[in-house]
């Protein structure tokens, strides 16, 4: 499991005392005020571990793109090369152009 960076969680109670500076203490409750830390910090979190699935995900849709990219590369290439008409077009314009060479 990763850790939560200190520094966003720091970032996160600035955002949260600035907001409290336009309504100071003496006129919110406490409760209030750990209410806001509170949220604040299971919103760093839950960002933390949405940021963490997103990362996640997109390492295993690279991965599997790849081998799907690769398997159809493979098969491709393989009836491609399999293919007795195309391989007999090559090898008569291959001769064609040696021939053509020479003259």
């Amino acid at each position: 499991m990763a850790r939560i960076d200190i520094q966003t969680l720091v970032m996160v109670f600035e955002k949260r005392i600035e907001a409290l500076e336009k309504n100071p203490p003496h006129q919110v409750p406490m409760a209030v005020i750990v209410n806001m830390l509170e949220k604040s910090i299971d919103e760093i979190i839950k960002e933390h571990f949405v940021h963490l699935v997103k990362k996640d995900m997109e390492k295993l849709i690279k991965k599997q793109f790849d081998e799907m990219k690769s398997e159809f590369i493979k098969k491709t290439l393989e009836n491609i090369l399999t293919d007795s008409v195309f391989r007999q077009t090559l090898e008569n314009r291959i001769k064609g152009v040696i021939i053509h060479g020479i003259k």
